[in-house]
Parts: C-alpha cells; sequence; structure tokens
C-alpha cells in the first residue's frame, strides 16, 4: 500500500513539474533557469526520476510480468518505457521544448537500474537467507569432530576431513 501511494506522489509530482513547465508558468520558467545553470543536471534529473519511478512502480504493481515474444518483461518498466517515449516524442512538436537523445538514454538507463534494484536487494536477501539455513551449527561440527578426533589422533586432520566432508563456508 505505501509503494501506491509513494508512486502515485512520484507520478503526480512529474505530471506537475511537465505541465508546468511545458506551459511556461513561473515555476516552469524558474525549473528550466535552474536546470540550465548546473552542468549535466538535465541529464541526472531525468535518470533519477526514472530510478525512482521505475523503483515504485516494480513494488506498485507487486512485480508483474508480461511476455512477449518469448521474452519475460516487467509490466512497470514497459509501461513506464511506453509512458515516458511519448512525453520525450511529444517534445519534438513542442515549441517550447527540445527533444534530445540523451535525455533518452538517460531515461531508459534510469528505468533499467531502477527495475534492477530490488531484485538484486532481493536476491542478496534470498542469497543470505539460503546461506544461513545452510550453515552448520557448532554444535554440529563439535559432534561431528569427535569421533574423527579419535579416529585420527590429530585435530588437524579431523578439522580437514570434516571440511571435506561438509564443504567450506
Amino acid at each position: 500500500m505505501q509503494f501506491k501511494i509513494l508512486t502515485a506522489i512520484a507520478i503526480s509530482t512529474f505530471l506537475t513539474v511537465i505541465t508546468n513547465v511545458g506551459l511556461e508558468t513561473h515555476a516552469g520558467l524558474f525549473i528550466k533557469e535552474v536546470i540550465a545553470s548546473i552542468p549535466y543536471c538535465d541529464k541526472v534529473v531525468h535518470f533519477s526520476m526514472m530510478i525512482t519511478m521505475s523503483f515504485l512502480l516494480y513494488h506498485a504493481m507487486n512485480q508483474r510480468q508480461v511476455n512477449i515474444l518469448g521474452h519475460s518483461l516487467l509490466f512497470s518498466s514497459l509501461l513506464l518505457a511506453i509512458g515516458i517515449s511519448l512525453e520525450e516524442l511529444s517534445q519534438a512538436f513542442i515549441p517550447s521544448r527540445n527533444f534530445e537523445i540523451m535525455d533518452m538514454v538517460c531515461n531508459y538507463a534510469g528505468i533499467y537500474l531502477g527495475s534492477l534494484l530490488p531484485r538484486l536487494s532481493m536476491k542478496h536477501l534470498n542469497d543470505a537467507d539460503q546461506y544461513r539455513s545452510e550453515a552448520i551449527s557448532i554444535q554440529t561440527i563439535r559432534h561431528s569432530t569427535r569421533p574423527l578426533y579419535h579416529e585420527s589422533g590429530h585435530r588437524r586432520s579431523a578439522l580437514r576431513r570434516l571440511v571435506r566432508r561438509h564443504g567450506s563456508r
């Protein structure tokens, strides 16, 4: 629920900014002036907005996937890419705006990274849980080393056998 609210806020903020800039309101002109005064700020804004929106949409849409031509794609990323492509392409027809290929590149890179981040963090958490469940407890190691220790008479060879038997972790 919280991701749906955050997504709605992010999308409404994005649409408000785009509308103000497109209609050249006082706020829109101020935004354009600030962005133009900082080198590469425009690209950073495109990239960071797409990371944020992609990340929020990923969670708001419950990681839904669609199958297109045998490829499984995230529905949120596909929807966002289509919407942003249409918005950027419309700038070619609006006299007060300008279309740039690098804006599209930054948008797509942000969408990709924003949809990749949750999957990487989930993979990391799942791997940590898997390692935790596979870990040998200290009691198991102590129990396993006693017979090996008595058989070999040497503690180091007993530990080597234990590692060979259970694998190194």
